[in-house]
């Protein structure tokens, strides 16, 4: 199964990371250059500030239609792919749960959650499916409000996205992913992935090379700001309820022993 890593260019220690992880692992990595959102202009942030209900900056719709790029080759490579962001720091099992989801790669829309984000998230009381060995579990996701960083889905599931990409130009990446009422969400436990910023003196940037625009960009209607305030209110109060009538609001499992510094 491939992995893609979404990154900017110019950021070679990241870069450098994400491939040295891949060789330790053995990883079928490909880089994909990210969108840069201070090549973006005025007009192209303002339309995508114009459809979510809070300021946005240039980041965070290059952040969008960089996963829209590899939702597009998915797509077009009829293949089922991990993606990552750059900062993600993945455990040893990682190999282990591309082959399980391999194995249970099943004809219809999912996205597992493979990584670990330090809030509760909506879930199952048992678990969808359990690995061979008895170790790794993938449990139905009812509400999960955070992360884009390390996500796994098959092409009919970038097939829709990318469908609705055409209702709804732009949301917050995260946003957009799991408020989708018509894929399956299944978390992956214990996390095989997590963000640098999670993990203590583990840091590897590239200062140098930041996306420099810092501008706010909002909704220059009110009147739609407001629809789609309530839109977002109730779409999440259906996931919640749902939830916590079918399921339990819990912290996933995360073991930050796993994730050792792989330049150690």
């Amino acid at each position: 199964m491939k992995v893609y890593a979404i990154c900017l260019e110019g950021y070679k220690k990241r870069r450098a990371f994400q491939e040295l992880q891949a060789l330790k692992y053995g990883l079928d990595l490909e880089i994909i250059s990210a969108v840069d959102g201070s090549s973006l202009s005025e007009k192209q942030l303002q339309e995508a500030a114009n459809y979510w209900s809070r300021p946005i900056t240039a980041k965070d719709l290059g952040c969008f239609l960089s996963h829209q790029k590899v939702w597009e080759l998915i797509q077009k490579r009829k293949e089922t792919a991990v993606i990552i962001e750059d900062d993600i720091v993945f455990s040893p099992i990682i190999s282990e749960v591309i082959r399980e989801i391999s194995a249970n790669d099943f004809r219809y829309e999912f996205i597992y959650d493979l990584e670990y984000v330090p809030r509760n998230h909506l879930l199952a009381n048992k678990p969808k499916w359990v690995s061979r060995n008895g170790q790794i579990t993938a449990t139905k996701i009812y509400q999960n409000k955070n992360g884009a960083g390390c996500y796994c889905l098959n092409s009919l599931t970038a097939e829709r996205l990318l469908l609705d990409t055409k209702k709804e130009v732009f949301k917050l990446t995260d946003a957009f992913i799991w408020t989708r009422v018509w894929a399956e969400f299944l978390q992956i436990e214990p996390t095989p992935a997590v963000q640098m910023i999670y993990l203590p003196n583990y840091d590897v940037s590239d200062k140098n090379n930041r996306q420099t625009r810092r501008s706010i960009y909002k909704n220059n209607s009110l009147i739609k700001t407001k629809i789609l305030s309530i839109k977002k209110f109730y779409s999440a109060a259906k996931q919640s309820i749902t939830g916590r009538l079918f399921g339990v609001s819990r912290k996933i499992v995360y073991r930050e022993k796993d994730f050792k510094n792989i330049r150690n």
